[in-house]
This record gives structure tokens, C-alpha cells and sequence, in this order.
């Protein structure tokens, strides 16, 4: 190609997308995302497990915690 060429590949044009969308997000929101606290923390949760070796032996052991606790009255 002779002389100057400005062009983006999808790759750099989708980039530039999700920046834009993510700061009008953040700029109507106040925050990134849309999950609450309580939220972030189970998908955290639940990405740690199924990535984990262990993740078998921390559910069950979480299942016998869980089943020894007395239940609560509302």
C-alpha cells in the first residue's frame, strides 16, 4: 500500500468498544458491573471451585459443615 493508511483490524475496533461501553457504564452506574456484593462473591466462589483439584473435597466438606448447623427460626 502507497502512503498513509488508517485502519483498524476487528480485533483493536471491538477493543475500542468495550472501553467506550464499559465508561458509559461506569459513568451511568457509579460501578463497573451490575452484580451485587453478595453476588460477586458466590460467582467467585463458584469459579474458585470448579477451577480448584480440590474442588470435590471443599464441597463436601462445606455440605457436612453446613449439615451440622442447627437450622435458625424466622
Amino acid at each position: 500500500m502507497n502512503g498513509m493508511v488508517d485502519s483498524f483490524n476487528v480485533s483493536v475496533a471491538a477493543g475500542i468498544l468495550m472501553h467506550h461501553a464499559v465508561c458509559d457504564r461506569t459513568s451511568r452506574l457509579g460501578r463497573h458491573g451490575d452484580l451485587t456484593e453478595e453476588e460477586q462473591q458466590i460467582l467467585l466462589a463458584e469459579f474458585s471451585l470448579r477451577h480448584s483439584k480440590s474442588a470435590l473435597i471443599i464441597a463436601h466438606e462445606y455440605a457436612k459443615q453446613k449439615a451440622a448447623m442447627p437450622f435458625s427460626k424466622l
